[in-house]
């Protein structure tokens, strides 16, 4: 909570921080800052196809089995993952046709 003081001015009251207790940095008003980057956009990484979102759950162990084959890599969870998910497919293709 921000402390707030009246102060006069020419006979008006006229609100006024309490610089001290605010953690901004002071000022006569809150200046909020800059409005969050916009989402990134759905297109496959590297500039391809648009993406679709893909929900599914997962048993908990597999999913820290993940996580931590993530790590390793020094990738992110969704890049195995889409990984694992385009080399099985490319497995199976002569299968699927």
């Amino acid at each position: 909570m921000m402390l707030m003081a009246i102060e006069k001015n020419e006979g008006r009251p006229v609100m006024a921080t309490n610089k001290a207790a605010n953690p901004y940095g002071g000022g006569d008003f809150f200046q909020p800052e800059a409005a969050p980057p916009a989402p990134p956009s759905r297109k496959q990484p590297g500039g391809g196809a648009r993406t679709v979102r893909l929900n599914l759950d997962l048993d908990r162990d597999l999913h820290r089995q993940l996580k931590r084959m993530a790590l390793d890599q020094d990738r992110t969870l969704a890049d195995v993952v889409r990984g694992l998910i385009s080399d099985a497919v490319a497995k199976n293709s002569g299968a699927l046709h």
